[in-house]
């Protein structure tokens, strides 16, 4: 799997959508930088770029691959996840599979539901057939996710939508919730401004919890 490693520190799994590559979130990473402290692992999940879908025909089978690179990686130590666009899906799964090494979780631009509807349509690998899990995460794992989260939304994104979050929000009781107005699909690039001093902020609380034990 495909990956770019940045800084030192505690780790920050960085998961991004279809049709991007880590260079998706650059105006997000300098002031991740600043913050100091973190170790940015950005994957590149199977379909891609740099990471061939093979044999991950869904995305829990994407999920599951995910799952065993930052494993690899990472072992035991805890580390926080922020997902970006269909990286979102991925990072919710991950966070609630192991919740227990997880410090914080964060999605840009991404639905707390996946339904296939919203499946985008550039996508050539087969996870496009089955782009929803069989169960969404909070609802597989119901208990509340008291971790540091935050979820930003785009209020114009078509794809992604901006309900869904507002909609979970009472299983994630440490979560901040914004729908930012960029315009299009997956935010503006040349206004990184909101998304990250909200980026920054979720770190800077992740960092904090950190000195009590991890959400189980």
């Amino acid at each position: 799997m495909h990956a770019v490693e940045r800084g030192e520190g505690t780790p920050l799994v960085v998961l991004h959508g279809f049709g991007w590559d880590h260079r998706v979130l650059p105006s997000l990473d300098a002031p991740v930088h600043a913050v100091g402290g973190w170790r940015r692992l950005y994957l590149a999940p199977p379909g891609r770029p740099g990471s061939p879908a093979r044999d991950a025909a869904s995305t829990r089978e994407v999920v599951e691959a995910v799952e065993r690179e930052i494993d690899a990686r990472l072992g035991d130590e805890p580390f926080a996840v922020l997902g970006n666009s269909h990286g979102s899906v991925l990072a919710r799964r991950v966070a609630h599979d192991l919740r227990r090494r997880v410090l914080g979780l964060a999605t840009l631009t991404g639905g707390a539901v996946a339904g296939p509807h919203r499946s985008p349509q550039h996508v050539e690998t087969s996870v496009d057939l089955r782009y929803t899990l069989e169960v969404e995460p909070e609802d597989a794992a119901p208990e509340p996710f008291t971790a540091p989260a935050l979820f930003v939304a785009d209020r114009h994104d078509h794809v992604s939508g901006r309900s869904d979050p507002a909609a979970r929000l009472t299983h994630y009781p440490r979560a901040t919730f914004a729908a930012l107005d960029p315009t299009g699909y997956g935010g503006d690039p040349g206004r990184p401004g909101p998304a990250a001093a909200l980026v920054v902020d979720w770190l800077l609380r992740v960092r904090a919890a950190r000195s009590g034990p991890v959400a189980v």
